[in-house]
Formats: C-alpha cells, sequence, structure tokens
C-alpha cells in the first residue's frame, strides 16, 4: 500500500507540481521581460504590437506561452485516469481484499483504458510540440530533409497574368 501510493506521489503528484510552478514561472519572467523591453506604452497596444512585429518578421512570445500551458495539460489528462484508477484500485484491495479477477467488464476497460492514455503520454510529446510551436517544426522538417539528403524547397515566384 506504502509504495504504491509513495510511486503514485514521486511519479505524479510531485512532478505535476514541478511543472506547473515552473512553467508559471517562465510565464511570469516572460511577461516581465516583455514588460520590460516594451514600457507601458506599447503594452496597452499589444495585439496590434504583436501583428507587426509577426509581419515584420519579429518574434512573440506567444509560440513560447502555449506550449507553457499546453504540454502540463497533455500530461495532466493523459497521467490523471491511470493513477485515479490506480488510487481507486489500491484502496479497493486493502479494504475489500478485490481482485482484479472480480471486475466488471467495466471495469476491466476502464482500466485498460487508463493505461493506454497512460502510455500514450511517453509517445505524444512530439506531437504536442509540433502542434505548439513552428520553431519545432521547421526543426523538424530541417532534421529529416538533412537526413534524406533532400534538396531544400525553393519558393516559387508567382508571376501575374
Amino acid at each position: 500500500f506504502f509504495v504504491e501510493l509513495a510511486d503514485s506521489l514521486l511519479c505524479y503528484v510531485i512532478p505535476c507540481a514541478v511543472v506547473v510552478v515552473l512553467n508559471v514561472l517562465v510565464a511570469y519572467q516572460m511577461a516581465m521581460s516583455r514588460n520590460y523591453f516594451h514600457g507601458d506604452s506599447r503594452a496597452s497596444n499589444r495585439v496590434g504590437s504583436c501583428r507587426d512585429s509577426k509581419r515584420s518578421g519579429g518574434s512573440t512570445h506567444s509560440g513560447h506561452l502555449t506550449i507553457l500551458w499546453v504540454v502540463p495539460m497533455v500530461f495532466v489528462l493523459l497521467n490523471s485516469p491511470f493513477y485515479i484508477v490506480k488510487i481507486i484500485e489500491l484502496f479497493e484491495r486493502t479494504l475489500t481484499n478485490a481482485t482484479p479477477e472480480t471486475y466488471s467488464h467495466f471495469r476491466i476497460i476502464l482500466h485498460n483504458l487508463s493505461h493506454y492514455l497512460y502510455y500514450l503520454n511517453f509517445s505524444c510529446d512530439v506531437i504536442v510540440y509540433a502542434f505548439s510551436s513552428s520553431h519545432f517544426r521547421k526543426a523538424v522538417y530541417t532534421t529529416f530533409r538533412k537526413l534524406t539528403n533532400a534538396p531544400p524547397k525553393k519558393k516559387q515566384k508567382y508571376t501575374a497574368m
């Protein structure tokens, strides 16, 4: 009982808390640096300045901020069912001496589904980063292009007819 409880604490609760706290601190530091570098006069017109900086090739923090909330959210959503089912089964085994053989068909499906989501968490980081960051997508494209020795795509010039 205590080993499984310690496992849940060390592998789920503490990592969730650390990731959330660190991401909040990073987001706070990014917001503070943005206010420091842009000053209060541009802070009130932030939407317009972000659009203008994207047009002029400048960088914004929106992509980084997206990753800061998407990655922990995916971690929590994919790991929570596993640990919730694990804790319920742990208390059920301790209090009633129930075994997995006595579970209903629905409980077995729930148990298996929670495990599949847990395992999916280990393989989905690439997908999460790909949807959250254009820099990551460009880096992956460049890496695959180098691995396959493919020439880079040439930008086509469109002419008016």
